[in-house]
Protein backbone atom coordinates (compact mmCIF):
# COMPACT_ATOMS: atom_id res chain seq x y z
CA UNK A 1 0.00 0.00 0.00
CA UNK A 2 1.22 3.45 -0.76
CA UNK A 3 0.28 6.51 1.24
CA UNK A 4 -0.08 9.90 -0.45
CA UNK A 5 2.82 11.33 1.58
CA UNK A 6 5.27 8.53 0.73
CA UNK A 7 8.32 9.61 -1.26
CA UNK A 8 8.43 8.60 -4.93
CA UNK A 9 9.88 5.19 -5.70
CA UNK A 10 12.29 4.56 -8.53
CA UNK A 11 12.47 0.78 -8.47
CA UNK A 12 11.87 0.55 -12.21
CA UNK A 13 15.41 1.87 -12.70
CA UNK A 14 16.78 -1.43 -11.39
CA UNK A 15 15.87 -2.89 -14.79
CA UNK A 16 18.50 -0.78 -16.56
CA UNK A 17 21.54 -2.69 -15.18
CA UNK A 18 19.74 -5.99 -15.72
CA UNK A 19 18.96 -5.22 -19.36
CA UNK A 20 22.48 -3.87 -19.90
CA UNK A 21 23.97 -7.09 -18.49
CA UNK A 22 21.71 -9.22 -20.68
CA UNK A 23 22.63 -7.12 -23.71
CA UNK A 24 26.35 -7.37 -23.03
CA UNK A 25 26.01 -11.10 -22.53
CA UNK A 26 24.19 -11.41 -25.85
CA UNK A 27 26.80 -9.32 -27.63
CA UNK A 28 29.64 -11.33 -26.10
CA UNK A 29 27.99 -14.59 -27.06
CA UNK A 30 27.34 -13.40 -30.60
CA UNK A 31 30.95 -12.29 -30.98
CA UNK A 32 32.16 -15.74 -29.99
CA UNK A 33 35.53 -14.46 -28.80
CA UNK A 34 34.80 -14.89 -25.09
CA UNK A 35 34.33 -18.60 -24.32
CA UNK A 36 34.32 -17.93 -20.56
CA UNK A 37 31.32 -15.59 -20.78
CA UNK A 38 28.89 -18.43 -20.06
CA UNK A 39 30.62 -19.27 -16.78
CA UNK A 40 30.79 -15.61 -15.80
CA UNK A 41 27.09 -15.11 -16.58
CA UNK A 42 26.16 -18.22 -14.60
CA UNK A 43 28.20 -17.07 -11.62
CA UNK A 44 26.68 -13.60 -11.74
CA UNK A 45 23.20 -15.10 -12.03
CA UNK A 46 23.82 -17.22 -8.95
CA UNK A 47 25.09 -14.26 -6.98
CA UNK A 48 22.07 -12.19 -7.96
CA UNK A 49 19.68 -14.97 -6.94
CA UNK A 50 21.38 -15.43 -3.57
CA UNK A 51 21.40 -11.66 -3.09
CA UNK A 52 17.71 -11.62 -3.92
CA UNK A 53 16.99 -14.21 -1.24
CA UNK A 54 19.00 -12.15 1.24
CA UNK A 55 17.14 -9.01 0.22
CA UNK A 56 13.78 -10.66 0.82
CA UNK A 57 14.65 -11.21 4.48
CA UNK A 58 13.65 -7.68 5.46
CA UNK A 59 10.69 -5.54 4.48
CA UNK A 60 12.92 -2.53 3.90
CA UNK A 61 15.00 -4.38 1.28
CA UNK A 62 12.30 -6.66 -0.14
CA UNK A 63 11.77 -4.71 -3.36
CA UNK A 64 15.49 -4.65 -4.10
CA UNK A 65 15.66 -8.36 -3.29
CA UNK A 66 12.82 -9.12 -5.67
CA UNK A 67 14.40 -7.06 -8.45
CA UNK A 68 17.84 -8.65 -8.06
CA UNK A 69 16.32 -12.13 -7.85
CA UNK A 70 14.39 -11.56 -11.06
CA UNK A 71 17.50 -10.26 -12.79
CA UNK A 72 19.43 -13.32 -11.61
CA UNK A 73 16.84 -15.74 -12.91
CA UNK A 74 16.64 -13.93 -16.26
CA UNK A 75 20.42 -13.99 -16.63
CA UNK A 76 20.54 -17.63 -15.58
CA UNK A 77 17.97 -18.63 -18.18
CA UNK A 78 19.75 -16.56 -20.85
CA UNK A 79 23.13 -18.09 -20.02
CA UNK A 80 21.66 -21.59 -20.05
CA UNK A 81 20.13 -21.07 -23.49
CA UNK A 82 23.26 -19.32 -24.71
CA UNK A 83 25.49 -22.18 -23.59
CA UNK A 84 23.47 -24.85 -25.41
CA UNK A 85 25.11 -26.05 -28.59
CA UNK A 86 23.34 -25.38 -31.86
CA UNK A 87 24.32 -28.65 -33.54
Amino acid sequence: FKRPDDPPEYYHYYGIPALTTLGLYGAGTAAGTYPEIHSAAGTLAGLLCIGGIGGLSSQTTARLGAASGQAGVALGVASTFGHMSHD
